[in-house]
């Protein structure tokens, strides 16, 4: 069907706009290529960070700073160590409080461990921000 939709290039050299948004990349640490994103709503005055697949990296921070909603790649519990190619639930954590932002959303779930413990690891580490693990169902709002 013509029209419908439109493959648009983007890179993490510039910003892209599309229409209310302007969407911002970040070359993420994971050894298949991956990009954090950020849309910012200007007419809303609301921005949206997604992390991706990536390994924490200090540079995640200014990238997610004061975020409305971040959704990381929370894949591990807090006692995992080693090169890991997806964030633990205390960087997970760390990430929110130290970007400062309203709301986490952890996902990308591992499918071994207790989500009940990593939620708790993930809220622990976060400190006053709000965290809110990815479900069937779930609704978001902002």
């Amino acid at each position: 069907m013509p029209k419908v939709s439109q493959g648009i290039g983007y890179s993490d050299l510039a910003p892209l706009k599309l229409g209310p948004w302007t969407i911002t990349f970040l070359r993420t640490i994971h050894p298949v290529p991956a990009f954090a994103t950020r849309i910012v709503n200007e007419k809303m005055k609301k921005t949206f960070v997604f992390t991706a697949d990536t390994a924490y990296f200090d540079g995640l921070i200014d990238f997610a700073r004061q975020a409305d909603l971040l959704v990381t790649d929370t894949n591990f519990g807090a006692e995992k160590t080693g090169q890991i190619w997806h964030m633990t639930s205390t960087q997970s954590g760390h990430l929110a409080q130290q970007a400062k932002v309203k709301r986490l959303l952890i996902s990308h779930l591992p499918q071994e461990y207790s989500l009940d413990k990593l939620l708790t690891q993930t809220q622990a580490a976060a400190g006053s921000t709000v965290v809110t693990r990815a479900r069937t169902g779930l609704k978001i709002v902002f």
